[in-house]
């Protein structure tokens, strides 16, 4: 069965219950520290006759960092790292959508 894309034309929020904004950065060469943002927001405008008309953004509270140790985390929002004081807010708008085939797509913003 093969879905429609028009028929999901329309505006969406993202649902905070159900995603994660995540990363993972190596560390001292030798492991990998994930971690993930525990507030943010975002929506997305969906086209689906023409997905080059859509688009979507995201704002996330640097001050929600977690990687599950307060020391480190404390360290990220510092002036070494994201200078959360200073810039509190990651903002992701985006700037193109396009069809890629198939189901792929791609967006394309100013992070």
């Amino acid at each position: 069965m093969t879905l429609d894309l028009a028929t999901l034309t329309g505006d969406y929020t993202i649902d905070a219950a159900h995603t994660t904004i995540g990363f993972t950065a190596r560390h001292a060469m030798v492991t990998n520290v994930k971690g993930k943002f525990l507030d943010f927001s975002g929506s997305l405008h969906l086209d689906g006759a023409d997905p080059s008309r859509s688009s979507a953004s995201i704002d996330v509270k640097m001050d929600s960092i977690d990687t599950g140790n307060a020391d480190r985390d404390g360290h990220l929002r510092s002036a070494d790292f994201f200078k959360t004081d200073e810039f509190p807010a990651m903002t992701f708008r985006s700037t193109g959508a396009e069809s890629l085939g198939g189901d792929d797509y791609r967006v394309t913003g100013d992070l």
